[in-house]
């Protein structure tokens, strides 16, 4: 396991991404990077797995990846997830653009309304 940031870490040719949802808001966004994780809102509620699929459709927008590419791995059915992109190549820019692109939808309070 290499640690690249402490939300972000990458274990074989997996990036994982430690996130904490926000369930029921307003608008779908990120609200903050931290040091050890990624706190996101989003529109969906926490029911039937929708909060679970505005995530993860979210961030594969935010980061530039193909639906479908990113996958919850662990947290389920809690707020604190694990994220997951399988087959990650070009390991160290792909971190550093995942974590530019979050730093920067944190800032302009990038979302997008659902």
């Amino acid at each position: 396991m290499s640690r690249l940031h402490a939300a972000i870490s990458l274990h074989a040719t997996t990036l994982r991404i430690r996130v904490r949802v926000r369930p029921n808001a307003s608008h779908t966004r990120v609200v903050n990077v931290l040091d050890s994780r990624v706190d996101v809102a989003v529109t969906e509620v926490a029911r039937g797995g929708a909060a679970n699929r505005g995530v993860v459709g979210f961030m594969c927008k935010v980061l530039g990846f193909k639906k479908g590419a990113v996958a919850i791995v662990t947290g389920g059915k809690a707020r604190d997830k694990v994220l997951a992109v399988e087959g990650v190549e070009e390991v160290e820019e792909v971190v550093e653009r995942a974590v530019e692109r979050l730093k920067e939808a944190c800032e302009e309070g990038k979302g997008m309304n659902t």
